[in-house]
Protein backbone atom coordinates (compact mmCIF):
# COMPACT_ATOMS: atom_id res chain seq x y z
CA UNK A 1 0.00 0.00 0.00
CA UNK A 2 0.83 3.45 -0.38
CA UNK A 3 -0.14 6.85 1.90
CA UNK A 4 -1.43 9.78 -1.13
CA UNK A 5 -3.21 12.45 0.76
CA UNK A 6 -4.25 10.57 3.92
CA UNK A 7 -5.47 7.44 1.70
CA UNK A 8 -4.12 4.26 1.43
CA UNK A 9 -3.86 3.56 -1.89
CA UNK A 10 -4.17 -0.51 -2.89
CA UNK A 11 -3.00 -1.32 -6.33
CA UNK A 12 -3.59 -5.48 -6.55
CA UNK A 13 -1.87 -6.71 -9.82
CA UNK A 14 -5.51 -8.62 -9.93
CA UNK A 15 -8.88 -7.30 -11.05
CA UNK A 16 -11.24 -5.89 -9.05
CA UNK A 17 -14.93 -6.75 -9.48
CA UNK A 18 -17.80 -4.95 -6.98
CA UNK A 19 -19.62 -7.52 -4.91
CA UNK A 20 -23.07 -8.02 -3.02
CA UNK A 21 -23.66 -6.13 0.25
CA UNK A 22 -20.49 -3.54 -0.17
CA UNK A 23 -17.79 -6.65 -0.60
CA UNK A 24 -15.14 -5.77 -2.93
CA UNK A 25 -13.53 -8.60 -4.41
CA UNK A 26 -10.26 -8.79 -6.03
CA UNK A 27 -10.35 -11.37 -9.34
CA UNK A 28 -7.53 -12.55 -11.32
CA UNK A 29 -7.49 -10.71 -14.19
CA UNK A 30 -6.17 -13.68 -16.62
CA UNK A 31 -8.38 -16.06 -15.03
CA UNK A 32 -11.16 -13.72 -16.46
CA UNK A 33 -14.22 -13.34 -14.33
CA UNK A 34 -15.86 -13.24 -11.20
CA UNK A 35 -15.97 -17.10 -10.98
CA UNK A 36 -12.78 -17.16 -9.69
CA UNK A 37 -13.58 -15.59 -6.07
CA UNK A 38 -13.43 -18.32 -3.47
CA UNK A 39 -14.58 -17.80 -0.18
CA UNK A 40 -16.61 -14.62 1.66
CA UNK A 41 -15.89 -15.02 4.93
CA UNK A 42 -13.68 -12.08 5.78
CA UNK A 43 -13.97 -9.61 8.83
CA UNK A 44 -15.15 -6.31 8.09
CA UNK A 45 -12.25 -4.14 6.74
CA UNK A 46 -9.89 -7.31 6.37
CA UNK A 47 -9.16 -9.37 3.29
CA UNK A 48 -8.66 -13.03 2.54
CA UNK A 49 -6.00 -14.31 0.18
CA UNK A 50 -6.84 -17.78 -1.37
CA UNK A 51 -4.35 -19.70 -4.03
CA UNK A 52 -6.05 -22.47 -5.24
CA UNK A 53 -6.08 -25.33 -8.50
CA UNK A 54 -8.12 -23.80 -11.01
CA UNK A 55 -10.17 -25.53 -14.31
CA UNK A 56 -7.13 -24.83 -16.01
CA UNK A 57 -5.43 -27.82 -14.02
CA UNK A 58 -2.86 -25.41 -12.50
CA UNK A 59 -1.29 -27.01 -9.13
CA UNK A 60 -2.48 -24.73 -5.76
CA UNK A 61 1.73 -23.17 -5.73
CA UNK A 62 1.17 -22.12 -9.43
CA UNK A 63 -2.38 -21.01 -9.29
CA UNK A 64 -3.42 -17.21 -9.23
CA UNK A 65 -4.24 -15.29 -6.40
CA UNK A 66 -7.44 -14.53 -5.72
CA UNK A 67 -7.86 -11.53 -2.91
CA UNK A 68 -11.51 -10.47 -1.18
CA UNK A 69 -11.77 -7.03 0.87
CA UNK A 70 -14.58 -7.05 2.69
CA UNK A 71 -15.91 -3.24 3.78
CA UNK A 72 -19.18 -2.91 5.84
CA UNK A 73 -21.55 -0.53 4.04
CA UNK A 74 -21.46 2.33 6.16
CA UNK A 75 -17.36 2.65 4.88
CA UNK A 76 -18.38 2.39 1.35
CA UNK A 77 -19.12 5.74 1.22
CA UNK A 78 -15.69 6.58 2.06
CA UNK A 79 -13.71 4.09 -0.47
CA UNK A 80 -13.65 5.29 -3.79
CA UNK A 81 -12.35 2.16 -7.03
CA UNK A 82 -10.51 3.54 -10.13
CA UNK A 83 -10.03 0.90 -13.09
CA UNK A 84 -7.90 1.10 -16.03
CA UNK A 85 -8.81 -1.87 -18.79
CA UNK A 86 -6.22 -3.14 -21.33
CA UNK A 87 -7.23 -5.08 -24.54
CA UNK A 88 -6.19 -8.53 -24.23
CA UNK A 89 -3.97 -8.00 -20.70
CA UNK A 90 -7.40 -7.55 -17.90
CA UNK A 91 -8.12 -4.60 -15.76
CA UNK A 92 -6.48 -2.93 -13.41
CA UNK A 93 -8.04 -1.74 -10.21
CA UNK A 94 -6.66 1.07 -7.74
CA UNK A 95 -9.22 0.87 -4.21
CA UNK A 96 -9.10 4.41 -1.83
CA UNK A 97 -9.34 3.70 1.72
CA UNK A 98 -9.43 6.33 4.31
CA UNK A 99 -6.00 6.14 6.56
CA UNK A 100 -8.25 6.42 9.99
CA UNK A 101 -11.60 4.87 9.80
CA UNK A 102 -12.56 3.50 13.38
CA UNK A 103 -16.24 2.32 13.64
CA UNK A 104 -18.01 2.17 17.26
CA UNK A 105 -21.01 1.81 19.16
CA UNK A 106 -22.78 4.82 20.27
CA UNK A 107 -25.90 6.58 22.12
CA UNK A 108 -27.22 9.96 20.01
CA UNK A 109 -27.83 12.53 22.22
CA UNK A 110 -29.84 16.27 21.93
CA UNK A 111 -28.95 19.29 23.33
CA UNK A 112 -30.92 21.86 21.94
CA UNK A 113 -30.85 21.62 18.19
CA UNK A 114 -27.75 19.93 18.09
CA UNK A 115 -27.14 15.90 18.54
CA UNK A 116 -24.22 14.75 20.42
CA UNK A 117 -22.76 10.92 20.24
CA UNK A 118 -21.24 9.48 23.36
CA UNK A 119 -19.42 6.00 22.74
CA UNK A 120 -20.74 2.69 24.80
CA UNK A 121 -17.87 2.52 26.69
CA UNK A 122 -18.28 5.74 28.49
CA UNK A 123 -21.71 5.19 29.91
CA UNK A 124 -22.48 2.87 33.29
CA UNK A 125 -26.14 3.35 32.48
CA UNK A 126 -28.80 5.36 31.66
CA UNK A 127 -32.17 6.50 33.97
CA UNK A 128 -34.68 9.13 33.79
CA UNK A 129 -36.17 11.84 36.28
CA UNK A 130 -39.06 13.67 36.70
CA UNK A 131 -38.90 17.86 36.01
CA UNK A 132 -39.75 18.29 39.70
CA UNK A 133 -37.48 15.88 40.99
CA UNK A 134 -34.32 17.13 38.65
CA UNK A 135 -34.92 20.88 39.55
CA UNK A 136 -34.96 19.92 43.09
CA UNK A 137 -31.32 18.70 42.67
CA UNK A 138 -30.14 21.62 40.37
CA UNK A 139 -32.22 24.04 43.27
CA UNK A 140 -29.66 22.14 45.75
CA UNK A 141 -32.63 21.12 47.84
CA UNK A 142 -31.75 17.34 46.97
CA UNK A 143 -28.09 15.83 47.00
CA UNK A 144 -26.91 13.63 45.19
CA UNK A 145 -28.49 10.84 42.93
CA UNK A 146 -28.34 7.45 44.15
CA UNK A 147 -28.43 4.54 41.91
CA UNK A 148 -26.81 0.60 42.32
CA UNK A 149 -25.32 1.94 45.76
CA UNK A 150 -23.15 4.39 44.11
CA UNK A 151 -23.55 8.74 44.28
CA UNK A 152 -24.04 10.82 41.34
CA UNK A 153 -23.89 14.53 40.97
CA UNK A 154 -26.46 15.71 38.93
CA UNK A 155 -25.53 17.97 35.90
CA UNK A 156 -26.28 19.58 32.37
CA UNK A 157 -24.17 18.51 29.83
CA UNK A 158 -25.17 21.72 27.79
CA UNK A 159 -23.38 23.85 30.79
CA UNK A 160 -20.43 21.59 30.79
CA UNK A 161 -20.23 22.43 26.63
CA UNK A 162 -20.83 26.06 27.11
CA UNK A 163 -23.68 25.73 24.53
CA UNK A 164 -26.93 26.71 26.54
CA UNK A 165 -28.39 26.16 30.16
CA UNK A 166 -31.23 23.44 31.27
CA UNK A 167 -34.82 25.21 30.15
CA UNK A 168 -37.73 22.84 30.91
CA UNK A 169 -40.79 23.00 29.89
CA UNK A 170 -44.58 22.52 30.75
CA UNK A 171 -45.39 20.08 28.54
CA UNK A 172 -42.03 17.77 29.45
CA UNK A 173 -42.37 15.66 32.50
CA UNK A 174 -39.29 13.19 32.43
CA UNK A 175 -36.02 14.02 31.15
CA UNK A 176 -32.85 11.46 30.44
CA UNK A 177 -29.90 11.20 32.27
CA UNK A 178 -26.43 9.27 31.37
CA UNK A 179 -24.23 7.94 34.13
CA UNK A 180 -20.90 8.25 33.88
CA UNK A 181 -17.65 7.85 35.76
CA UNK A 182 -14.39 9.60 35.59
CA UNK A 183 -12.03 7.73 38.43
CA UNK A 184 -13.30 8.23 41.82
CA UNK A 185 -16.34 11.00 40.48
CA UNK A 186 -19.68 9.79 39.13
CA UNK A 187 -21.67 12.23 37.56
CA UNK A 188 -25.35 11.84 35.86
CA UNK A 189 -25.21 13.92 32.74
CA UNK A 190 -28.78 15.24 31.92
CA UNK A 191 -29.47 15.61 28.14
CA UNK A 192 -32.59 16.66 26.21
CA UNK A 193 -33.20 13.80 24.34
CA UNK A 194 -32.10 10.29 23.25
CA UNK A 195 -32.23 9.41 19.77
CA UNK A 196 -30.80 5.80 20.06
CA UNK A 197 -28.31 4.02 19.51
CA UNK A 198 -26.21 3.74 16.05
CA UNK A 199 -23.12 2.49 14.95
CA UNK A 200 -21.24 5.30 13.92
CA UNK A 201 -17.95 5.71 11.42
CA UNK A 202 -15.57 7.56 13.55
CA UNK A 203 -13.73 10.58 12.10
CA UNK A 204 -10.61 12.49 12.36
CA UNK A 205 -11.50 16.58 13.00
CA UNK A 206 -9.22 19.35 12.11
CA UNK A 207 -6.28 20.74 14.14
CA UNK A 208 -8.29 23.65 16.31
CA UNK A 209 -11.21 21.12 17.24
CA UNK A 210 -8.65 18.30 18.20
CA UNK A 211 -7.29 20.35 20.46
CA UNK A 212 -10.91 20.58 22.30
CA UNK A 213 -9.98 17.60 25.01
CA UNK A 214 -13.48 16.65 25.13
CA UNK A 215 -13.84 15.95 21.36
CA UNK A 216 -12.42 12.73 20.37
CA UNK A 217 -13.54 13.08 16.61
CA UNK A 218 -17.10 13.57 14.44
CA UNK A 219 -19.15 11.70 12.43
CA UNK A 220 -21.91 11.83 10.01
CA UNK A 221 -25.19 10.47 10.37
CA UNK A 222 -27.45 8.75 7.82
CA UNK A 223 -29.40 12.14 7.35
CA UNK A 224 -26.15 14.25 6.70
CA UNK A 225 -25.50 15.97 9.55
CA UNK A 226 -22.78 15.78 11.88
CA UNK A 227 -22.47 14.74 15.17
CA UNK A 228 -19.13 15.36 17.18
CA UNK A 229 -17.88 12.74 19.41
CA UNK A 230 -17.95 13.29 22.99
CA UNK A 231 -15.38 11.87 25.76
CA UNK A 232 -17.58 12.23 28.30
CA UNK A 233 -15.30 11.47 30.80
CA UNK A 234 -12.64 13.62 29.56
CA UNK A 235 -15.53 16.77 30.06
CA UNK A 236 -15.88 15.21 33.94
CA UNK A 237 -12.47 15.38 35.06
CA UNK A 238 -12.07 18.89 33.44
CA UNK A 239 -14.96 19.78 35.32
CA UNK A 240 -13.97 18.73 38.35
CA UNK A 241 -10.74 20.11 38.07
CA UNK A 242 -11.81 23.40 36.76
CA UNK A 243 -13.88 23.58 40.29
CA UNK A 244 -11.29 23.96 42.84
CA UNK A 245 -9.31 27.17 40.98
CA UNK A 246 -12.33 28.69 40.91
CA UNK A 247 -13.53 28.09 44.52
CA UNK A 248 -10.35 27.97 46.08
CA UNK A 249 -7.38 29.69 44.33
CA UNK A 250 -9.61 33.06 43.85
CA UNK A 251 -8.11 35.51 46.28
CA UNK A 252 -11.03 37.78 48.10
CA UNK A 253 -9.47 40.57 46.94
CA UNK A 254 -10.96 39.62 42.98
CA UNK A 255 -13.58 38.06 44.56
CA UNK A 256 -14.96 41.02 45.86
CA UNK A 257 -14.14 43.45 43.46
CA UNK A 258 -16.06 44.37 40.22
CA UNK A 259 -16.28 42.32 36.93
CA UNK A 260 -13.18 42.20 35.60
CA UNK A 261 -12.67 42.01 31.36
CA UNK A 262 -10.10 40.51 29.59
CA UNK A 263 -9.27 40.46 25.94
CA UNK A 264 -8.41 37.39 24.10
CA UNK A 265 -6.23 38.12 21.12
CA UNK A 266 -6.00 35.13 19.02
CA UNK A 267 -6.43 34.06 14.94
CA UNK A 268 -8.08 30.76 15.82
CA UNK A 269 -11.89 31.26 16.46
CA UNK A 270 -11.70 27.77 18.83
CA UNK A 271 -9.55 28.96 20.64
CA UNK A 272 -11.11 32.48 20.97
CA UNK A 273 -14.36 30.09 22.36
CA UNK A 274 -12.73 27.92 24.38
CA UNK A 275 -11.22 30.45 26.68
CA UNK A 276 -13.57 32.27 26.25
CA UNK A 277 -15.70 30.36 27.98
CA UNK A 278 -13.58 28.89 30.51
CA UNK A 279 -13.14 33.19 31.62
CA UNK A 280 -16.77 33.43 31.06
CA UNK A 281 -17.53 30.12 33.42
CA UNK A 282 -15.28 32.30 35.76
CA UNK A 283 -17.10 35.21 35.99
CA UNK A 284 -14.93 37.38 33.62
CA UNK A 285 -15.99 39.51 30.82
CA UNK A 286 -14.31 38.81 27.67
CA UNK A 287 -13.72 40.41 24.88
CA UNK A 288 -12.13 39.03 21.73
CA UNK A 289 -9.89 40.12 18.83
CA UNK A 290 -8.89 38.06 15.87
CA UNK A 291 -5.16 39.71 15.35
CA UNK A 292 -3.45 42.69 16.53
CA UNK A 293 -5.31 45.33 13.83
CA UNK A 294 -8.36 44.03 15.15
CA UNK A 295 -7.39 44.66 19.29
CA UNK A 296 -6.21 47.89 18.45
CA UNK A 297 -9.39 49.01 17.00
CA UNK A 298 -10.97 47.34 19.80
CA UNK A 299 -8.80 49.66 22.61
CA UNK A 300 -10.09 52.71 21.30
CA UNK A 301 -13.51 51.66 22.44
CA UNK A 302 -13.00 49.78 25.66
CA UNK A 303 -9.46 49.23 27.77
CA UNK A 304 -9.47 45.42 29.55
CA UNK A 305 -7.99 44.75 32.74
CA UNK A 306 -5.70 41.90 31.53
CA UNK A 307 -4.74 40.80 27.87
CA UNK A 308 -3.89 36.89 26.92
CA UNK A 309 -1.86 37.41 23.41
CA UNK A 310 -0.88 34.82 21.07
CA UNK A 311 2.48 35.55 18.88
CA UNK A 312 1.88 34.08 15.57
CA UNK A 313 -1.30 36.19 13.47
CA UNK A 314 -1.69 37.75 10.27
CA UNK A 315 -1.75 41.54 9.77
CA UNK A 316 -0.29 42.52 13.64
CA UNK A 317 1.59 39.40 14.87
CA UNK A 318 1.56 39.60 19.20
CA UNK A 319 5.31 41.04 19.66
CA UNK A 320 4.05 44.11 17.34
CA UNK A 321 1.25 44.92 19.29
CA UNK A 322 3.10 44.18 22.66
CA UNK A 323 4.99 46.85 21.53
CA UNK A 324 2.65 49.17 20.46
CA UNK A 325 1.20 48.73 23.84
CA UNK A 326 4.40 49.54 25.77
CA UNK A 327 5.06 52.82 23.53
CA UNK A 328 1.07 54.13 24.51
CA UNK A 329 0.47 55.87 27.46
CA UNK A 330 -3.37 54.56 27.52
CA UNK A 331 -2.57 51.13 27.06
CA UNK A 332 1.02 50.11 28.91
CA UNK A 333 0.11 49.84 32.08
CA UNK A 334 -2.27 46.72 30.54
CA UNK A 335 -0.44 43.59 31.94
CA UNK A 336 -0.46 40.80 29.29
CA UNK A 337 -0.21 37.35 29.33
CA UNK A 338 1.34 35.82 25.76
CA UNK A 339 0.49 32.09 25.22
CA UNK A 340 1.71 30.55 22.28
CA UNK A 341 3.26 27.21 20.24
CA UNK A 342 6.93 28.98 20.30
CA UNK A 343 8.22 28.07 23.63
CA UNK A 344 11.96 28.49 23.18
CA UNK A 345 14.25 30.76 25.47
CA UNK A 346 14.42 33.13 22.25
CA UNK A 347 10.60 33.78 22.01
CA UNK A 348 10.32 34.08 25.56
CA UNK A 349 13.18 36.42 26.48
CA UNK A 350 11.93 38.38 23.31
CA UNK A 351 7.80 38.95 24.72
CA UNK A 352 9.75 39.67 28.38
CA UNK A 353 11.89 42.52 27.16
CA UNK A 354 8.80 43.95 25.35
CA UNK A 355 7.11 44.07 28.72
CA UNK A 356 5.07 40.52 28.75
CA UNK A 357 4.26 39.75 32.54
CA UNK A 358 3.96 36.02 32.11
CA UNK A 359 4.45 33.77 29.01
CA UNK A 360 2.41 30.46 28.73
CA UNK A 361 3.32 27.35 25.93
CA UNK A 362 0.35 26.10 24.09
CA UNK A 363 -1.79 23.75 25.64
CA UNK A 364 -2.19 25.11 28.88
CA UNK A 365 -3.50 24.16 32.20
CA UNK A 366 -7.23 25.75 32.30
CA UNK A 367 -5.81 26.42 36.20
CA UNK A 368 -2.05 27.22 35.13
CA UNK A 369 -4.16 30.59 33.21
CA UNK A 370 -6.68 31.22 35.85
CA UNK A 371 -3.27 31.20 39.07
CA UNK A 372 -1.34 34.19 36.64
CA UNK A 373 -4.71 35.93 36.25
CA UNK A 374 -5.84 36.17 39.66
CA UNK A 375 -1.93 36.92 40.67
CA UNK A 376 -1.59 39.45 38.03
CA UNK A 377 -5.08 41.22 38.72
CA UNK A 378 -3.95 41.32 42.30
CA UNK A 379 -0.66 43.00 42.03
CA UNK A 380 -2.05 45.36 39.60
CA UNK A 381 -4.85 45.77 42.38
CA UNK A 382 -9.04 46.11 42.31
Amino acid sequence: PVVRGGLVVLQPATGVGMGAEGEVEAVDAHRGGRDAVAGRGGQPGGAQVHRDAGADGLPGDAAPFVVIFAVKPQVMRDVAVEYRRFTGKGTTFVIRLPLTLAISDALLVELGDEIYAVPHVSIEGVVRLGKTELLNYYDGRSGAFSYADHEYRVQYLGSLLNVGQFNPTEQRKWYPLLLVRAGDHRVALQVDGLIGNRQIVVKSVGPQISTVRWISGGTILGDGRVALILDVTALVRMDVAQALPSQVSLPPAIRESRQRTVMVVDDSITVRKVTGRVLERNGMKVITAKDGVDAVALLQEQLPDIMLLDIEMPRMDGYELARHMRNTDELKSIPIIMITSRTGDKHRKLALDLGVKRYLGKPYQESELLDNIYSLLAEEGP
